[in-house]
């Protein structure tokens, strides 16, 4: 998760922060959960991973469907 996080930030905001928002994000950057972790917090209590999988491909779907609009206009 946090190699993820990390090459987010290196292509988006990186290289428009200073030294100290690169600071401040180095320190943020331990805060980030351990993917099992991440994922047990966004998932109802008692909801199957199947379940939860098939929600997030179905949001991924919608989500794609909406940036493709909004990169045309």
């Amino acid at each position: 998760m946090e190699q993820i996080v990390g090459n987010s930030y290196d292509t988006t905001l990186k290289p428009w922060h200073g030294w100290i928002s690169a600071t401040a994000y180095k320190v943020a950057l331990k805060l980030v959960p351990e993917t099992n972790t991440f994922i047990n917090l966004l998932m109802d209590n008692g909801e199957s991973i199947d379940n939860f999988k098939d929600e997030i491909q179905a949001f991924l779907t919608s989500l794609v469907s909406l940036l493709n609009d909004l990169h045309s206009i």
